[in-house]
């Protein structure tokens, strides 16, 4: 064991060698490089010195840096205090002077061999004094869960990717832990350390620390857990690369076992995660160092394998593998091993476009918007660290049209959720190139949308929109044949009134019907009739009470009725009559599915009067009753205001408020002109009630109303909360879920935002948790066009949303109310 003066003269030694190497990178005093014995004898050491000397002294300890340093290490926040162990270690109190001391100890340092300066942060500027040791800690054990997620959110960048710093600063710093927020300040820390964990060993970091890092990372659970799937991710990345760029990817080998005796082997496909613990990838060669032998659970004789030989491993999942050999020394050991394979990672970032089902006119006439999202976690575990943001995103974007160069464009997105809007620099540079190539005469038919971004991308598929088959009329009914007419094409019929009938190849009948052509998409259904059509009752009749997803006798399942509400929904009628039928039969179709989903109370109020209907009758309600028409006033002045009046009036208020949009939410202020705007609709509404007094010899009712902007915004709040939408945001559940998309101004949010919504607030952290998760997020926007936009569903592969939604009744009720409130808002904004 050394001395004080032995560890001090050795520490200062290795300091100052490190700072010969690092070429100006900061050298940090946890890398004392002190076997376990010496670090532990620390404290004694410093104590006596300090007791024999009185005080700590002017010059540089080593030691107590080390020590100090130690202390941070371990520091597990303001709470637990930093002083305290400190002084516990020590045995000695340790006064302001002491402290002042201690930090002019580790300034000198800095000064000497460039000791790690604290980084201009509050923290370090409120606890000077405690910011040396903890910068010098380099990473305290405080910040390895917060530090190990972080790194798994940007494993999936390129390992050359010089945006990986900044990317791991983003995500610390969205962790909202502000130890780990203030330890990511340090720009060359934060490389320096991700690089190691990671990649490979850092020059800027003594081996010893990085081991230290990494094997108390891999002791505790949980931190555990998320690096293995950082570095699985990490090193898929890698031989990714290496198969582009062919450059070799070294294998993992040789490593301590335990820190104790070397491997006697080295593996390729595979990648090292602790002592024993390894990540399989298929297949795994074992390259024997030594003469070795071991034994496969499903093999009964051992395999041996000289000096050399290859053994070719396919493992499965928690498969062990024991190995007898001897070391260096001729002493014979036995190791094991252990496989995992972890989940891959999944992308960050989820990309849906609008129009569901893009066509090149979009790009062209500049109506193609692009939604950027946060994908949804892949299970309950991820949700409590899933970032609610990232920053700073750049998106590549390429257009690739058949005969022409690709189209290249870039766009940063400042925060995502985000969106590249038709207009911006992204798209408008695609939609110039596109314009451009067609300007020379050539007809473009198709092209090939990419969207990239570190780690990932989509692609998209833009063409014309074209019908691939042309509808003729025929004695016995429409046909279809190939647009040139040289090939008639098989055609299947379904009545509208029986809209969840199989589709056969004749039907009986005059009655409307969807024509199906065999191998041909939704987009090309059509509703059509015999030449002589006849109206047949496809009233919405009751749903029959199931729950059953195929097909089962009468019942149709949910299957059938979905399909059926794809197809009517998405049909092109070729006359009035088909157009009404199949509006009937869809109907028919979506209130089955309703009730299939949601269940039978939820279809009872989703069945009632339409929200802008309901909702001008509940203003009327409200203006007579908080007497904003002025009744009272009226009769005070003479006006003869009877009964007739009263009960008529009702009426002509909800009329005369026909083209009034109803607040999206009961935080929207009105100012004045909508109160003046109200106002000339109750004069309307009284003068309406002019014929019906002049039979009762009664004058008209001569009313100039006026009334303040709070005093509509209580009428406004009173309908609102009288309206029906509000019965079933009662009936989701959690309860935050209900009031998230009761206050969502659906007039101006995009459907992309209200999926967040729901994704976000579906789980409740109590008795809920775990429960409610059927449906991805990323899939959520796409099961809201089930109800907002029929065509696009269709053209996904809809079976598994259509099933996850059968299995979550909560996550249903919300798409459905969500869609139905998107429903209203569009169709307030193009009647106005």
């Amino acid at each position: 064991m050394l001395s004080y003066e032995e560890i001090d003269a050795y520490l200062g030694d290795r300091y100052r060698a490190l700072a010969q190497e690092r070429e100006g990178a900061p050298v940090y005093a946890i890398e004392h490089g002190l076997n376990v014995e010496d670090a532990r004898s620390l404290a004694s050491k410093i104590a006596r010195r300090l007791r024999a000397t009185g005080a700590i002294g002017s010059g540089i300890s080593w030691p107590l840096l080390a020590l100090t340093a130690e202390i941070g290490y371990a520091y597990r926040g303001l709470l637990s205090g930093y002083w305290p162990h400190l002084e516990a270690a020590l045995g000695l109190h340790l006064s302001a002077s002491a402290r002042e001391t201690l930090s002019d100890h580790y300034l000198r340092a800095h000064r000497a061999v460039g000791l790690a300066h604290p980084d201009n942060t509050p923290f370090s500027r409120a606890f000077r004094h405690i910011a040396w040791p903890l910068t010098n800690a380099l990473a305290p054990r405080q910040i390895h869960v917060g530090l190990s997620e972080a790194l798994l959110e940007v494993a999936m960048l390129d390992p050359a990717d010089s945006a990986l710093v900044r990317a791991v600063q983003q995500c610390c710093r969205r962790s909202g832990l502000l130890a780990l927020n203030d330890w990511a300040a340090g720009e060359a820390r934060v490389e320096s350390v991700a690089t190691a964990i990671l990649d490979a060993p850092d020059t800027r970091l003594s081996r010893s620390i990085v081991d230290r890092l990494q094997n108390d990372m891999m002791s505790a659970a949980p931190v555990r857990d998320t690096l293995v799937r950082a570095r699985v991710e990490r090193r898929r990345r890698q031989r990714e690369r290496s198969r582009v760029t062919g450059e070799k990817v070294e294998p993992y080998g040789p490593q301590d076992d335990d820190g104790a005796a070397a491997l006697p082997f080295e593996l390729r496909g595979g990648l090292r995660l602790g002592a024993r613990l390894f990540a399989a990838d298929l297949p795994v060669v074992l390259h024997a160092r030594t003469p070795l032998r071991f034994t496969r659970h499903e093999v009964s004789e051992p395999e041996r394998l000289l000096t050399g030989e290859t053994a070719r491993l396919i493992l499965s999942d928690g498969e062990q593998l024991v190995l007898d050999y001897q070391d260096e020394r001729n002493v014979r050991r036995t190791t094991s091993m252990r496989f995992t394979r972890p989940d891959p990672i999944p992308s960050l970032i989820s990309v849906h476009m609008e129009p569901g089902i893009p066509v090149l006119a979009d790009l062209r006439e500049d109506r193609l918007s692009v939604f950027v999202s946060l994908a949804q976690p892949p299970d309950d575990d991820r949700a409590r660290t899933w970032p609610r943001a990232l920053l700073d995103v750049e998106m590549r974007l390429e257009l690739r049209i058949p005969g022409a160069p690709t189209v290249l464009s870039r766009e940063t997105l400042p925060t995502i959720p985000g969106r590249l809007a038709a207009r911006g620099p992204g798209l408008s540079n695609l939609s110039s190139g596109l314009r451009g190539f067609e300007d020379k005469g050539e007809t473009i038919r198709a092209a090939m949308l990419t969207i990239r971004w570190d780690g990932d991308y989509r692609s998209f598929s833009l063409a014309d929109e074209q019908l691939e088959i042309r509808w003729y009329e025929a004695e016995d009914g429409w046909r279809a044949s190939l647009p040139d007419g040289s090939k008639d094409l098989p055609v299947r019929r379904v009545p509208a009134d029986d809209p969840f009938a199989i589709p056969v190849a004749s039907v009986q009948g005059t009655a409307a019907q969807l024509l199906k052509v065999d191998g041909v998409s939704a987009p090309n259904f059509i509703v059509a009739g015999p030449s002589h059509m006849r109206m047949t009752d496809a009233r919405p009749a009751a749903p029959d009470v199931h729950r059953q997803l195929g097909r089962s006798n009468s019942c149709p399942g949910l299957r059938a009725e979905t399909e059926a509400w794809l197809g009517w929904s998405s049909a092109r009628p070729v006359h009035v009559v088909a157009a009404l039928q199949a509006r009937g039969a869809a109907e028919v179709a979506e209130r089955a599915i309703v009730n299939t989903m949601c269940g039978e109370i939820w279809l009872k109020e989703d069945s009632r009067p339409s929200e802008g209907k309901r909702f001008r009758d509940s203003l009327a309600a409200a203006v007579i009753r908080l007497d904003l028409a002025g009744v009272s006033e009226l009769r005070e002045v003479g006006q003869e205001i009877g009964e007739a009046d009263l009960n008529g009036l009702p009426a002509a208020l909800a009329d005369a408020f026909a083209d009034v949009v109803p607040p999206s939410c009961l935080e929207k202020t009105l100012d004045e002109k909508w109160a003046e705007r109200a106002d000339e609709r109750i004069d309307r509404a009284w003068k309406s009630l002019t014929p019906a007094r002049a039979e009762r010899s009664a004058p008209p009712v001569d009313f100039e109303a006026y009334n303040t902007p709070e005093a509509w915004q209580a009428a406004v709040a009173h309908a609102v909360r009288s309206n029906g939408r509000h019965v079933l945001a009662g009936m989701i559940l959690p309860p935050r879920l209900s009031n998230a998309l009761r206050n969502i101004d659906y007039q101006n949010v995009e459907t992309l935002e209200v999926a967040r919504a729901i994704a976000d607030f579906r789980i409740d952290r109590g008795s809920l948790a775990r429960q409610a998760r059927r449906i991805s997020g990323s899939d959520i926007p796409v099961a809201l066009s089930l109800w907002t936009d029929p065509r696009a569903f269709a053209m996904t592969d809809w079976l598994p949303i259509v099933t996850a939604l059968f299995e979550d009744r909560m996550t249903a009720r919300a798409i459905r109310y969500a869609a139905l409130r998107l429903r209203t808002a569009r169709w307030e904004v193009e009647r106005l």
